[in-house]
């Protein structure tokens, strides 16, 4: 009986630290996803993710850092917030569009970067207009799938050299015909 009993409790011991293995790798997987999904950085998003040609676009960036970051969005120039453009080309690349007007066809005062503390967010509406090799001249975006590069900034010191750009994309959207 002994025997019986020693190969039994054997087995409960296997039993009882495999379950808690897995209860224990479970918790430490959704503690990952929750650290995952709280500290996404910053982070850009449409209010939509289908429009009709002409349409409005609601653009938001979140600061999900623990950092002030800087951005044209919430300026008086919230367009020179956006990079570029890219529209998807059927191999899965991206082509690179403009937003904006640019030197030396344009010539604008672009207002300072605004703010964005952690935890906040800025929103702008952009109509949305491709211009045409850097020049004047605009269309409104073909139909097809696009995403938005929006810069921003985070300055370390006080002295412009410490400031340093970034880019980060907004979510896949599509532009379909009116």
């Amino acid at each position: 009986m002994d025997l019986k009993i020693k190969i039994i409790t054997g087995i409960l011991a296997v039993g009882v630290i495999l379950i808690s293995n897995q209860v224990l790798s479970k918790q430490n997987q959704t503690l990952i996803e929750e650290i995952n999904t709280s500290n996404r950085g910053v982070i850009v998003t449409t209010d939509k993710t289908e429009y009709e040609q002409g349409e409005i676009i609601k653009i938001t960036i979140r600061n999900n850092l623990n950092e002030s970051i800087y951005s044209h969005i919430g300026s008086l120039t919230p367009i020179y917030s956006i990079d570029h453009i890219e529209k998807k080309r059927s191999n899965g690349t991206w082509e690179k569009l403009f937003a904006q007007c640019r030197y030396p066809h344009c010539i604008e005062k672009i207002a300072a970067p605004k703010e964005i503390k952690p935890a906040q967010s800025k929103v702008f509406k952009w109509k949305p207009l491709i211009y045409i090799n850097n020049t004047s001249k605009a269309v409104q975006p073909e139909i097809g799938t696009y995403r938005i590069a929006i810069l921003y900034q985070i300055r370390k010191g006080s002295t412009p050299e410490n400031w340093e750009w970034h880019t980060v994309y907004s979510n896949e959207f599509t532009i379909k015909k009116k």
